[in-house]
């Protein structure tokens, strides 16, 4: 959140305008993908300087255990030797390079993340500044899960998933609910019965079967609904600010439930939307202020929230511009090149989160991905001016064809059999052992009711993805049929 840019964020601009006669200052502290153990040393450092309130995002990229240092100069001693190649080279030959601690468990993950605010209070109660809380929204529709992998040797979500793929929804969403009552933790089955009940129009428990999604999934990169509830609680007993960006958005949602249209990849919302979110920060100090008494910036009697009206529908309903929209949809389709290119990498045959990104983006930006697919070095342009896609940009030029696969299995799940074997076979004339584009073919063939073509694709594929979990989605569906 660009707080510091005031044309963006609109921040210092909204209080000025409901506290007429005060002059407001806004300085950004945030730092790219720091969890909440670094946000409590920047929000320790910040208050040396005796702001009169702080604003804490926070809740996103609690990936790890922390690991503590003495002293966060240390850390960015450290961060800056590291740029040298001799540094990281004595490092390896004297054994000091740093070891990663292994991903907490949900339970350990919402721990550290309550410490950790715990300790940005206390240091705040120490220094007399309030706080804002904010907890955080997250892209609930278009994020499958991330962290988890589908549980493709369990014959039971197989069959119902196998349902699914084939159009028969109220087989797949029985098969799917007697997954979930079976596996309560498994985040893929509430995902696929929040896109059934999506789907069907039942909005309200597709929402709460997503939210579930990501509880279980146990992801780093985005706020979990569990440690929104956190920092609720945190709010609620030790009586600061809450502005609850999580209900704003659901609230704002048309079918309360976020997605690509508010935002630009799982967990950031689209720039379109800082004002917005400074409106809402705005109006929970005022909320607390009419509540409690207190006087966070300015006596109740100075503050004319009226003001805010003006403008308001604009930044709860922005319009996307051309451009806007162009960028949008160009982030959505890199997000899912990135997580096809991640997955292979690793060595899975099909990237799960990828290609329901892909999915999504063939029905929503179809004209863009067909640019995009049809063009490498376009593709790969994209992925070099994002800092966060610097690896997949490198692994772009020979992932090329697993690139083309996986959105051969978005079309292909979007009902668009004549691209997605297109974009298989062009994946294959790169690569002719490709097996994920082989699969892909199988699969498409098998819809089509061709099975004597699918069973002789599948056939060529080689002992080692015949042998992997994925391969059971093609024989779940023959017998399906």
């Amino acid at each position: 959140m660009p707080f510091a840019d005031a044309e963006r964020s609109q921040l210092a601009a909204l209080l000025e305008a409901a506290i007429p006669g005060r002059r407001v200052e806004v300085i950004g502290c945030g730092m790219g993908s720091y969890d909440s153990y670094r946000d409590s040393l920047v929000l320790a450092d910040a208050l040396r300087y005796h702001p009169d309130a702080i604003v804490v995002l926070s809740g996103n990229n609690e990936y790890y255990n922390p690991v503590k240092l003495p002293h966060p100069v240390l850390y960015k001693v450290q961060m800056e030797l590291g740029r040298f190649w001799i540094f990281r080279l004595a490092q390896e030959r004297l054994g000091l390079e740093p070891v990663q601690p292994p991903a907490p468990t949900l339970e350990e993950r919402r721990a550290n993340f309550e410490r950790n605010v715990e300790a940005m209070i206390a240091g705040s109660r120490k220094r007399g500044v309030p706080l804002i809380l904010c907890t955080l929204p997250a892209n609930l529709r278009d994020a499958p899960p991330s962290h988890t992998p589908p549980p493709l040797a369990d014959p039971a979500y197989v069959r119902a998933w196998a349902a699914y793929d084939l159009g028969l929804a109220g087989r797949a969403a029985t098969l799917f609910l007697n997954y979930v009552d079976a596996h309560p933790r498994q985040p893929w089955g509430h995902y696929w019965v929040g896109r059934i009940e999506d789907a069907s129009g039942h909005f309200g428990r597709a929402r709460h079967e997503y939210r579930q999604a990501i509880d279980w999934d146990n992801p780093g990169n985005r706020c979990h609904p569990r440690i929104n509830d956190t920092i609720r609680k945190l709010a609620l007993r030790d009586r600061e600010i809450l502005a609850d960006l999580e209900h704003s958005f659901s609230a704002l949602a048309p079918d309360g439930i976020p997605d690509g249209r508010m935002f630009s990849d799982q967990v950031h919302w689209d720039q379109q939307y800082y004002p917005f979110v400074s409106e809402t920060i705005v109006r929970a100090i005022y909320d607390f202020d009419l509540k409690t008494g207190a006087h966070v910036l300015a006596p109740i009697k100075d503050w004319r929230i009226a003001a805010l009206n003006a403008g308001s529908g604009q930044r709860r309903h922005p319009v996307f511009t051309a451009d806007d929209s162009r960028q949008v949809a160009q982030k959505t389709i890199l997000t899912a090149m990135q997580a096809i290119l991640d997955d292979r990498e690793q060595g899975r045959l099909m990237s799960p989160a990828g290609t329901a990104l892909m999915e999504d983006c063939v029905r929503r930006y179809p004209a863009l991905l067909r640019t995009m697919l049809d063009s490498e070095s376009l593709s790969q342009a994209g992925l070099q001016a994002s800092v966060w896609a610097v690896q997949e940009a490198r692994l772009l030029p020979r992932r090329w064809p697993d690139v083309l696969a996986g959105a051969a299995e978005g079309y292909r799940r979007a009902g668009r059999e004549e691209q997605a074997m297109r974009l298989a076979n062009d994946a294959l004339r790169l690569d002719a052992a490709n097996d994920s584009a082989r699969l892909v073919l199988a699969l498409t063939e098998t819809r089509l009711g061709h099975r004597a073509l699918a069973g002789a694709d599948f056939s060529q594929l080689s002992a080692e993805a015949r042998a992997d979990p994925a391969s059971g989605l093609w024989k779940a569906e023959q017998d399906a049929r």
